[in-house]
């Protein structure tokens, strides 16, 4: 069963080691134990964590308060290679039993260089989710983004 974990605030896992990603193409409202309700960008991670041994990480971005909550599920954190494919079902069922419609990002399909940008561009990969100016830099970035990104960004919310 899946709970959160606050000793972890990321995805800890290198390019080479991660098997699978899936993003979430909503962003529900949900309440987080703990936490405002607000949209949440789900993600679904796969990674080697060993010798064929694998971990899936379940990554909620709260994306008004740029905060990570991170599930795992501590009875299956360590499967080996047969164990993984029904981890993996379990951890995209729980994501979509509140509300995410995930898809995966082919992640290992990708060249290196595109799985690097990938993980650079991904919270679930960011140690600290805090933009380096500040909610002044935000509200900066807030209103210098173009019609059409805001047409998008309010489009993906349904």
């Amino acid at each position: 069963m899946f709970a959160a974990d606050s000793r972890i605030s990321h995805v800890p896992a290198t390019r080479e080691q991660v098997v699978a990603v899936f993003a979430s193409l909503n962003k529900p409202n949900i309440a987080v134990p703990g936490k405002p309700a607000q949209e949440v960008q789900g993600y679904v991670v796969g990674a080697a964590t060993g010798p064929q041994v694998f971990s899936l990480f379940v990554y909620l971005y709260l994306t008004q308060s740029r905060e990570a909550v991170v599930y795992l599920d501590h009875d299956k954190l360590r499967v080996d290679s047969q164990g993984y494919s029904e981890a993996e079902g379990e951890a995209l069922a729980f994501v979509e039993s509140m509300g995410f419609m995930v898809e995966p990002l082919n992640f290992r399909n990708l060249p290196p260089d595109q799985q690097a940008a990938l993980m650079k561009s991904l919270p679930c990969f960011t140690k600290d989710l805090r933009p380096a100016g500040g909610a002044a830099e935000a509200a900066k970035a807030e209103r210098s983004e173009t019609p059409q990104a805001k047409l998008a960004r309010f489009l993906s919310a349904f």
